[in-house]
């Protein structure tokens, strides 16, 4: 997936549009969206990539994927589900099975993969799609190590 969003207008959906990080935030309306990360609707190229997780035991069939980059998209995305009376399901990795999201507004965190390891207060901070050996390896550079484990499913 080259990461580019769906624009413009489609007669059964509302358009959204993409905007770059650097520009301050926009208040969505029930007709115009303003997102970083890219946003899916079904039969858009990257639709089916986007809603398939790593765990395929479930198949999601939402509304519409935001695939979310920052804080504010989240933000866009949840209004969004609220101004349409949607329900909003958050897949991170799709490592973990959950009900399917058919119908709703599916906001995707993979993208959202930010790792901040402060060696002095032997702390990290990450972000919603960050995935375990990405921290592993950003905490073992500082002589740390998260703690992490499974459960069985």
């Amino acid at each position: 997936m080259d990461g580019s969003a769906h624009q413009g207008s489609r007669p059964d959906h509302d358009p959204i549009t993409t905007r770059s990080r650097p520009e301050e935030p926009t208040t969505p309306t029930p007709t115009r969206h303003a997102t970083t990360g890219p946003v899916f609707h079904p039969g858009d190229d990257g639709y089916d990539a986007e809603r398939s997780g790593y765990n395929l035991s479930v198949d999601h069939h939402p509304a519409v994927i935001f695939a979310v980059a920052d804080t504010q998209d989240v933000v866009t995305a949840v209004r969004y589900a609220a101004e349409h009376a949607l329900p909003v399901a958050v897949q991170a990795t799709g490592h973990g099975p959950s009900v399917p999201a058919d119908g709703a507004v599916l906001v995707s965190t993979s993208r959202m993969d930010a790792i901040e390891v402060d060696p002095v207060s032997r702390m990290a901070r990450f972000e919603a799609g960050m995935r375990s050996g990405d921290l592993v390896r950003a905490a073992a550079e500082h002589g740390l190590a998260p703690l992490n484990g499974s459960a069985p499913a």
